[in-house]
C-alpha cells in the first residue's frame, strides 16, 4: 500500500512540475518581470477581418483572472481574427522575450508587436509563433524577440528588426487558415530578462 502511494504522488508530482495541473502564478522568474496577470481588461479590443471585408469573429472576456480569446474564423476572406492591448512608451524595455502561461485548442497562434515602423504606410505587426501546445492543457512556453517576423497583412516584409524598448501595442492572432472556432486561454503574461531562456517559466 505504502509503494503504491509513493508512485501515486510522484506520479502527481511530474504532472505539476510539467505544468499539466492548474495555472499559477509561481511561474516568472526571480529576474523576469510580470506584465498582464488579467486583473483588469488593460484596454484590450477586437479586430478581426472585418475591417477587409472578412466574416471571422472573434473577442475577449476576462475571466477568473483569465484571458479567453475566442470566437470563429470564416476563410472566406480576412481569414484572421486578433485582440490587443496598449504598452506604456518603453515597456518593454531591458527585455528579451514574451512568456506566456496558456491552454489551447490545439490550433496555431502567434504574438503581435506593433512599433512605429511601416512598409509602404501600413504598420509592421512584429509576429511570434506559439509552439504548437497539447490541447486544453496549462503549459508555460517563451517567444524571444529575436525569433519575431515583421509583416503586413499576413507577409513578411522587409524592414528593420523589432525593437522591443519601441512597442506600443502586444496582442494574439490566429489566422492558420482553417475555418471554425477557436479558444485560446491565457494566464498570465511575463517578460524576459537578462537572456533568461527557456520553453516555461
Amino acid at each position: 500500500m505504502m509503494v503504491m502511494l509513493q508512485k501515486t504522488y510522484s506520479a502527481l508530482f511530474l504532472l505539476l512540475a510539467l505544468g499539466f495541473g492548474s495555472p499559477s502564478m509561481g511561474g516568472l522568474m526571480s529576474n523576469d518581470q510580470l506584465l498582464d496577470a488579467f486583473d483588469t481588461d488593460a484596454g484590450w479590443i477586437a479586430v478581426n477581418d472585418n475591417v477587409m471585408g472578412g466574416r471571422s469573429q472573434g473577442g475577449f472576456e476576462i475571466v477568473d483572472s483569465h484571458l479567453v480569446f475566442s470566437g470563429s474564423i470564416n476563410t472566406n476572406g480576412g481569414g484572421f481574427s486578433s485582440i490587443r492591448r496598449p504598452l506604456t512608451p518603453g515597456e518593454l524595455s531591458n527585455t528579451d522575450g514574451v512568456k506566456l502561461r496558456i491552454k489551447g485548442d490545439g490550433r496555431r497562434y502567434r504574438v503581435t508587436l506593433r512599433t512605429d515602423v511601416r512598409f509602404r504606410g501600413r504598420t509592421v505587426a512584429y509576429q511570434g509563433t506559439i509552439p504548437s501546445t497539447p490541447k486544453d492543457t496549462w503549459v508555460d512556453v517563451t517567444l524571444a524577440y529575436r525569433d519575431f517576423v515583421p509583416s503586413v497583412f499576413g507577409q513578411r516584409v522587409a524592414v528593420p528588426p523589432l525593437q522591443p524598448a519601441t512597442a506600443w501595442s502586444l496582442g494574439f492572432i490566429i489566422a492558420d487558415g482553417q475555418d471554425g472556432p477557436f479558444k485560446l486561454m491565457v494566464d498570465e503574461i511575463g517578460l524576459m530578462i537578462d537572456g533568461a531562456t527557456g520553453s516555461g517559466f
